[in-house]
C-alpha cells in the first residue's frame, strides 16, 4: 500500500472515530435535555430523594412485589413501596402500614389529599412530580412527563424478587373510569422542619465507620460511608444528627461517632488508582472502560469521578487518558 493511500485510510478512520464521538456527545446532551424536562418542576428536596430511591429500586431486580415479604425483604407491595420510600428520604409517614391508613398518616404531616373531584385525573396536566396517586387498594408516584413508578403485582412467581421486570417498575401514566382510578392525590407542600442549629458548628473526627444518610434517622437512606479518621465539618445539628459533606455529597451522620478536633477537614484526593494497587496505569483504565459497559467491579470507584459530582461517565474517563498520557510524557 502506498504511503498516501495509507494517509487517505487513517483520515478516513480518523473521521469514522469523530462521527462516533459525535453521536455520543449528541445522546449525552438529548439525555441531559430529558432529564432537564423531568426535573423542570421538582418536588421538595426531600420528595426528589424519595423519587430517586422509587426509580432506582424499581430499577434492582432483587426486589419483585409480595404481599406477605413486604418491606424489602426482599420485596414490596404498593403502600409499602411508597412508604419506605418516604422514610428513606427522613419524610415522617407516623404509623401507615398500608393504602387503609397511607391518607390519613401524611396528611397529619406536610401532605395535602385533592379530591379527584377538583380535577380531572383523566389526564396529567395539573398533576406535579412527587404526586402521591391513591385508589381503593392502589397506590403509585407521579414522576412527571406521563410516568409513574409503582409495586404494581406478582405474575404468579413463587420466588422473591422481579422475575419479569413489570412487578416493580416505571411506566405510562394510566386511568380506568371503570376501575374506579384515582380518588385523588396525596402532594407533599412543604420541606420537612429541620430543628438543627449552629450551636455546634465545627470540625470533628469520624470514630469509627459513619453513614451519611438521607435524613434524621437510622430509617433514613445511605448516601455513603465515611472512613473512621477522616475529618468533616458540621455545618448544623440538633445534638443528634449532624448536617455533613463528605466527597459532593450532603448529608447527615449521627453526631454519637463524632469527635471535635481542631485539625483541618481532610481533603480526598483523586489519583485514578481505580483498582487500588497504589499505581495509576492503563489498568486503571481499562477497569473503568470495563465498569462503563456493565462488566467487572472497581476497588475505589471515587478515584474515576474526575469532576466530583458522585457519577462516573465517559468524560471521567476522557480526563483519565489525558492525564495518563501528562505522565507518560512526563
Amino acid at each position: 500500500m502506498k504511503f498516501s493511500q495509507m494517509i487517505a485510510k487513517f483520515l478516513n478512520i480518523c473521521s469514522k472515530i469523530k462521527l462516533v464521538m459525535f453521536v455520543i456527545l449528541l445522546a449525552v446532551c438529548l439525555f441531559c435535555l430529558a432529564m432537564a424536562e423531568i426535573q423542570a418542576s421538582a418536588a421538595p428536596e426531600q420528595m426528589e430523594s424519595a423519587l430517586q430511591w422509587a426509580v432506582m429500586t424499581a430499577n434492582d431486580d432483587s426486589h419483585g412485589y409480595s404481599q406477605v415479604n413486604r418491606w424489602g425483604n426482599p420485596d414490596y407491595d404498593c403502600s409499602s413501596f411508597i412508604i419506605s420510600a418516604l422514610r428513606y428520604a427522613g419524610i415522617p409517614t407516623g404509623d401507615a402500614s398500608s393504602t387503609k391508613n397511607l391518607r390519613a398518616n401524611l396528611t397529619a404531616g406536610d401532605f395535602t389529599w385533592i379530591p379527584r373531584g377538583s380535577h380531572a385525573l383523566s389526564n396529567t396536566e395539573w398533576l406535579e412530580r412527587g404526586d402521591i396517586l391513591l385508589s381503593n387498594g392502589h397506590a403509585e408516584i407521579f414522576l412527571g412527563n406521563y410516568k409513574t413508578v409503582a409495586a404494581h403485582q406478582n405474575y404468579g412467581y413463587s420466588q422473591g424478587g422481579d422475575q419479569n421486570g413489570k412487578e416493580i417498575s416505571v411506566g405510562n401514566y394510566w386511568y380506568d373510569s371503570n376501575y374506579g382510578c384515582w380518588q385523588g392525590v396525596l402532594r407533599c407542600n412543604a420541606v420537612i422542619a429541620d430543628a438543627c442549629t449552629e450551636e455546634y458548628t465545627g470540625n470533628y473526627e469520624v470514630m469509627g465507620d459513619l453513614n451519611l444518610r438521607t435524613g434524621h434517622g437510622t430509617w433514613s437512606g445511605i448516601l455513603d460511608v465515611i472512613p473512621a479518621g477522616t475529618v468533616v465539618s458540621v455545618s448544623k445539628s440538633d445534638g443528634i444528627w449532624g448536617h455533613v459533606q463528605y466527597y459532593g455529597r450532603e448529608g447527615l451522620c449521627s453526631m454519637s461517632l463524632l469527635a471535635r478536633t481542631d485539625a483541618p477537614v481532610s481533603e480526598y484526593i483523586i489519583t485514578g488508582d481505580v483498582n487500588a494497587d497504589s499505581v495509576f496505569d492503563t489498568k486503571d483504565l481499562l477497569a473503568v472502560q470495563d465498569w462503563l459497559l456493565g462488566i467487572g467491579s472497581l476497588a475505589d470507584w471515587r478515584q474515576a469521578d474526575q469532576d466530583y459530582d458522585g457519577m462516573i461517565t465517559i468524560f471521567d474517563l476522557a480526563v483519565m487518558k489525558q492525564l495518563l498520557l501528562a505522565e507518560q510524557e512526563t
